[in-house]
């Protein structure tokens, strides 16, 4: 378990509709360059602290983002994007 999709849906909800498709790009962006970092240090973290080790951070970091998940991310089904852009800005203050 991780953020999977989660970012995804809070990038194309959280943000007003006249500054959507800039901030939805910028999300992407970020998204990308996260997952570059990831793939990048994976050999580096293999022969520093093994495998055990490197599943072992990720572990910790999906652990986390589960929580933070379950803690902060609104439940939107059959909500109007007003209403879900509300309570998002609401749980993340």
């Amino acid at each position: 378990m991780a953020y999977g999709p989660i970012p995804n849906l809070l990038c194309s909800e959280i943000f007003p509709t006249r500054v959507c498709s800039l901030c939805i790009a910028i999300c992407a962006l970020v998204l990308w360059i996260g997952s570059i970092i990831v793939t990048c240090t994976l050999p580096v973290m293999l022969s520093l602290i093994g495998l055990a080790g490197f599943f072992g951070i990720y572990a910790v970091a999906c652990s986390n983002s589960w929580i933070f998940v379950f803690l902060k991310v609104p439940e939107t089904k059959g909500m109007l994007l007003p209403r879900i852009c509300d309570k998002i800005l609401i749980s993340f203050s």
